[in-house]
């Protein structure tokens, strides 16, 4: 008897600590980060995904709180200013509402907590949610560097709630408050140096002649 309950035992210890590495595997997502820039504009994509088990998910779920960030490494950024921007979230599971279950009601916040965004209804379907960001989280971006738009989602009803995100892009608009500047001085291309060249000899050739 003594042995059934240690055998027991250890088989319990055995798919409780299974239990723990596949739910550790799932709370860690696999994020790609793709990032475009063409001045004026740019553009970065995080397109979550995750593995729970032998199980591979193209999204992510989280569960009442979750917090990711859109860092731009890619752009040089000294000298501009961040004149607008928007975040699309592509999101599953959010009933928008605390009446009617499932009871899901999340938010988007910056780091400051300052409201980006309330998520719209997606119960049984993927939607896509795009937000223009305020004046507020645009300088809470700017006060870093490189620049970057700290997303808090959270949900606000009892329960364990749940919500799965497929993708975050942050697309935005940027530019030199002093156009005059090294930031967009353009140095001239060869051929206009070769057309002010031949205007310079052209002229001095018509005084030459004249002189004579």
């Amino acid at each position: 008897m003594f042995k059934i309950l240690k055998y027991s035992a250890i088989v319990f210890v055995i798919l409780l600590s299974s239990a723990a590495q596949a739910l550790f595997a799932a709370s860690t997502p696999s994020i790609t980060d793709t990032f475009s820039n063409t001045y004026p504009t740019f553009t970065d994509t995080l397109d979550f995904s995750s593995t729970e088990g032998s199980h591979s998910y193209t999204y992510y779920q989280i569960s009442d709180y979750y917090t990711y960030t859109h860092a731009l490494t890619g752009l040089n950024t000294s000298g501009f200013v961040l004149d607008s921007a928007t975040l699309t979230l592509r999101h599953k599971g959010n009933s928008n509402t605390h009446t009617v279950e499932p009871y899901e009601l999340w938010f988007a916040d910056s780091n400051g907590n300052i409201l980006i965004g309330q998520l719209s209804s997606s119960v049984n379907d993927w939607v896509p949610d795009t937000w223009t960001i305020s004046n507020a989280v645009l300088n809470e971006m700017q006060s870093t560097t490189p620049w970057s738009l700290n997303v808090k989602l959270n949900e606000t009803t009892n329960g364990n709630d749940k919500l799965q995100i497929d993708y975050s892009t942050l697309a935005g608009h940027y530019s030199d408050p002093d156009p005059g500047s090294q930031n967009n001085t353009q140095v001239p291309e060869p051929s206009s140096f070769l057309l002010l060249g031949a205007g310079l000899l052209g002229v001095g050739l018509v005084r030459k002649g004249i002189k004579r």
